[in-house]
């Protein structure tokens, strides 16, 4: 594989293997970066959000379409941003951000391309979806994390994560069943290839919406008034008044006896409206 030759030289020259401890697989598969620009549907005017960039395989291949926001924690691996994309730096149409997801500051993006390590995969997706900023989201993630990002009510899978996604995006799977063998090393289990496009005319929610979500989802198989009245003690923290409104506007739900893993995004967000005005 080309790809492959390619990561061989770079491990070669700058004297560095894949790292288990930063979720270190890089892909190796020409096909699967083509699919993600491909998905990411990409204008000269757009600023895509790359986070983990590797060795620059798909960074290359979106700096040909856009503008990149690049995150990399890896120092060795910015080393080797550096030099490929030197030019591309220089002009700022590639702004590389040395450090960790979890800790830099990140705007002036409005779309998002990636393969990024699958131990982030949960607490990227939560604050994405929370910042607004983003009107189209491609990734590659584990399967199974997938599945429960794309999830609806009724089904197993569905929770917090599905409920605040599905609220502000529509999502789509361009492929399920992505090999092991597309990465070097091999993950432990197959990846999917994930779109999500963000809804036109959906209000904009007040934080706080993702704890609320996190909280009723506890309870997941209880019905929702039980499931409030048990999330209470973790929910009051964050309103300014007591129980016996927060009853009173539990009342006003018409789906309260509804089960949790039965309630719709849609109404997770109005019932989130009532509590949190």
């Amino acid at each position: 594989m080309h790809l492959f030759t390619s990561l061989t030289k770079f491990m070669q020259e700058y004297g560095f293997g894949p790292s288990k401890k930063m979720g270190q697989n890089f892909v190796i598969d020409e096909s699967i970066v083509q699919k993600i620009v491909n998905a990411s549907r990409l204008k000269k005017t757009d600023t895509v959000l790359e986070i983990g960039c590797g060795t620059g395989f798909l960074t290359e291949q979106l700096l040909k379409n856009s503008s990149v926001i690049g995150i990399e924690l890896d120092s060795v691996l910015c080393k080797i941003l550096g030099g490929r994309f030197g030019k591309e730096i220089g002009e700022k149409k590639l702004v590389l951000v040395e450090g960790s997801f979890s800790n830099v500051e990140i705007s002036g993006f409005n779309k998002v391309a990636c393969l990024p390590p699958y131990s982030l995969s949960s607490e990227i997706m939560f604050r994405l979806a929370s910042l607004h900023d983003a009107e189209l989201m491609v990734f590659v993630f584990q399967r199974e994390f997938v599945a429960k990002c794309v999830a609806e009510e009724g089904f197993s899978k569905y929770g917090a994560i599905s409920a605040l996604l599905g609220y502000y995006f529509d999502s789509q799977v361009i492929e399920w069943n992505i090999s092991p063998e597309s990465f070097f090393p091999k993950p432990a289990s197959f990846s999917s290839l994930v779109v999500f496009s963000r809804k036109k005319n959906v209000e904009l929610l007040k934080p706080g919406f993702e704890p609320f979500l996190k909280n009723i989802f506890r309870y997941k198989n209880k019905k929702l008034s039980n499931a409030l009245e048990k999330a209470y003690p973790f929910l009051k923290k964050q309103l300014n008044y007591g129980k016996k409104e927060f009853d009173l506007r539990a009342s006003k739900l018409g789906f309260a006896k509804e089960k949790v893993s039965l309630v719709s995004p849609k109404q997770f967000a109005q019932a989130f409206e009532i509590f949190y005005p």
